[in-house]
């Protein structure tokens, strides 16, 4: 959140501009104070970012370190833009999800060599049509050896029908990567283009700033600065009515405090303006003395304007407040407290002409790691009251929760707002976020974010274990390595082409997981969906164990219309999500597998006589017969190895730990057949 209190401002450029300033005889009618607030350094700390309906802007997603391109180029270096690499992986794509399990919002990122973003992207779903749209855009490039070029970030307008820009920023470098250049545009929204807002230019030790005058649409001169050592600088306006550079100022600059202790950072600079005298010599004793105050601490703002200081200390040799004047009689305090346990500031008030404007309190626990924050602010109509409280994961400094709490005036409390809640893997990279509302006594879940690795390959398996024949039914499996004694849950959507239709009833869990689980098949309106979900049946009587890791997990059973010609067809499945109980997480957005359709006159003549069909294919042993019946499986010995009431249509059972033979299967319809399991 970002707030600027201005008081009086009464023509702060004063004469820098042009005209000569012989004697500091004008007196400064007024501060400017600018505060950039983002409460809760915690909630920074937990790498996350939190804003609009989904994906980077919805969700909290790890921080990769991005350096703020509006600060000065000379910041901008490879050795600071590759601490991006210290963050790995870097998440790939994010899906959200609704309460339903409906996915509502999808993000991708793609990233250079040099481990940079170059694009990342979002999309939401059409409700009316259930296909899903780019919404918002943020492209970047860099040289080949990791300097930052430019970044330009777009919505996409649905009403207009195109993209209108929020920014862009654009640098030129030399060979060696240092800036000779840099353009900050902005969206024309009444030409629907861009146009400029800065620009700045480096030759050498001169840097020269333009604005953008959309009259002329051009850029033209506003401000000069010529440094001459770490601590003096020329600065110099353009006159517009004159078409030229006003007079020069001479500015040297002393660093009078840097104080860094107990989680506030302060830091005073003191300034000498000096100006030319009518003979044209710099009048060094007549300076307007200036004091520059920059902050930081538990509240995570700062503030900077030219007044005179006073500071003040505790016994432990911590700032206690730090008073400011300006040449009236405005004056602007902060002062801090400490908890001595953990030696940190837990509290910090804001005065402005003795009246209490902003308060911050922090609670910490034994760790040092701050579990609460509370900001009570009042000022020029801007009322704040918000509270802050995190959980940690053990005795680290990654939070898992943030929990946040307004104010209730009415109550004289602070009630339950929202709660966000991060799952990490291994490595410390954040693979899921949920969002949580209040609901009267407790928490509910709104919407969670899956977040997939970059380059991860998923062991989700496909097969297709039954080629469309004359019998116009076919099926797949799903299956990966579900470890001994790991409980599993998860779902998938799965859209099949046109003439397709999920078979429901023949669509089940393998023998084992079916004694333990149940399956979910919901059809997805307005297009040819299915939704599929595994969950823990919490069945009396299931297994307390498996003897083995087990590979095939489902068979997906389907229909085809008459109609449809033989050849392969591909069906899409999407946003796959699997749980394991040992916190394994096995994701993957989109798998294609092939569906072949194989009607040849050979399989038409003998399907037509005989409507069994058993076949061995993997793990698995398919039985297809057009009948409920009890079906039954010996070895060559004659021994049962299986017995099981099959209902009408494709029947799996799974053949691991059988040993490899042949096999005699029989139906209580009176058939039987061989099949040899390898």
């Amino acid at each position: 959140m970002k707030m600027f209190y201005i008081i009086i401002i009464n023509n702060l450029k004063i004469n820098r501009m042009s005209t000569k300033i012989t004697k500091w005889t004008c007196v400064l009618a007024g501060i400017f104070l600018a505060f950039s607030y983002a409460a809760g350094q915690e909630k920074l700390e937990m790498r996350s970012l939190k804003a609009s309906a989904f994906g980077e802007r919805m969700a909290i997603k790890p921080e990769i370190r991005r350096m703020d391109v509006r600060e000065h180029p000379s910041r901008l270096r490879k050795g600071e833009m590759a601490m991006r690499a210290d963050y790995k992986p870097f998440p790939d794509s994010t899906i959200t999800y609704n309460l339903k399990g409906d996915p509502i919002g999808k993000a991708f990122y793609e990233y250079d060599a040099n481990g940079n973003e170059i694009s990342y992207k979002e999309y939401k779903k059409n409700e009316a049509t259930n296909d899903w749209y780019e919404s918002f855009r943020r492209i970047s490039t860099y040289t080949a050896d990791g300097y930052f070029l430019s970044e330009e970030v777009s919505e996409w307008d649905e009403n207009l029908q195109m993209w209108i820009g929020d920014y862009r920023y654009t640098y030129v470098r030399n060979s060696s990567g240092a800036t000779i250049s840099y353009e900050y545009d902005i969206w024309d929204y009444q030409r629907n283009t861009w146009k400029g807002s800065t620009k700045n230019t480096f030759d050498n030790s001169i840097t020269t700033t333009y604005n953008w005058d959309s009259n002329i649409n051009d850029w033209v001169f506003y401000e000069r600065i010529e440094y001459v050592s770490d601590n003096v600088r020329y600065e110099q306006y353009w006159d517009s009515e004159l078409n030229k550079w006003g007079d020069q100022l001479k500015i040297e600059s002393k660093t009078i405090l840097n104080y860094n202790k107990s989680g506030v950072q302060i830091i005073l600079n003191k300034e000498n303006w000096v100006s030319k005298d009518d003979a044209g010599n710099w009048d060094e004793n007549n300076p307007m003395v200036f004091v520059n105050y920059s902050f930081y601490s538990l509240t995570g703002w700062n503030a900077s304007f030219y007044v005179t200081y006073d500071v003040s200390y505790d016994n432990a040799g911590n700032i206690k407040s730090v008073k400011l004047s300006d040449m009236g009689d405005n004056t602007f305090t902060t002062t801090f407290a400490y908890n001595y346990t953990v030696n940190k500031a837990n509290s910090n008030k804001v005065y402005i002409n003795n009246d209490l404007i902003d308060n911050y309190n922090c609670v910490y626990d034994n760790l040092g790691r701050m579990t609460e924050l509370s900001r009570n602010l009042n000022y020029n109509g801007d009322v704040e009251d918000y509270k802050y409280a995190y959980t940690y994961i053990g005795d680290s400094n990654t939070s898992n929760s943030v929990e946040t709490y307004l104010w209730d005036s009415n109550k004289k409390v602070f009630v339950e707002e929202s709660k966000d809640m991060y799952t990490y893997n291994a490595d410390g990279s954040v693979v899921m976020y949920q969002t949580y509302s209040w609901a009267e006594t407790k928490w509910v879940l709104s919407s969670y974010t899956i977040y997939y690795p970059n380059n991860y390959t998923s062991d989700l398996e496909f097969e297709e274990t039954n080629p469309v024949g004359s019998n116009n039914q076919g099926a797949f499996t799903v299956g990966f390595d579900l470890p001994q004694d790991a409980d599993v849950t998860g779902s998938f959507y799965i859209t099949f082409p046109d003439g397709f239709v999920l078979d429901e009833e023949n669509t089940a869990l393998s023998d084992e997981l079916s004694q333990k689980y149940s399956i979910t098949i919901t059809k997805q309106e307005g297009k040819n969906t299915w939704f599929v979900e595994i969950k823990d049946a919490a069945t009396a009587n299931a297994p307390a164990y498996r003897a083995s890791s087990y590979k095939k997990i489902l068979t997906v059973a389907f229909t085809v219309d008459e109609g449809i010609e033989k050849g392969d067809y591909t069906a899409e499945i999407n946003n796959l999500n699997f749980l394991l109980s040992d916190g394994t997480m096995l994701i993957e957005n989109q798998r294609d597998i092939t569906l072949t359709v194989d009607r040849d006159e050979t399989a038409i003549k003998q399907l037509a006589a005989d409507k069994v069909n058993v076949f061995a294919s993997g793990e698995l042993l398919s039985i297809s017969t057009p009948d409920i019946e009890t079906v039954n499986v010996y070895n060559i010995c004659g021994e049962s190895v299986h017995t099981a009431q099959k209902a009408a249509g494709i029947y799996t059972v799974s053949v691991t730990g059988w040993k490899k033979g042949i096999y005699i299967v029989t139906g209580s319809k009176g058939w039987a057949r061989k099949v040899l399991i390898q």
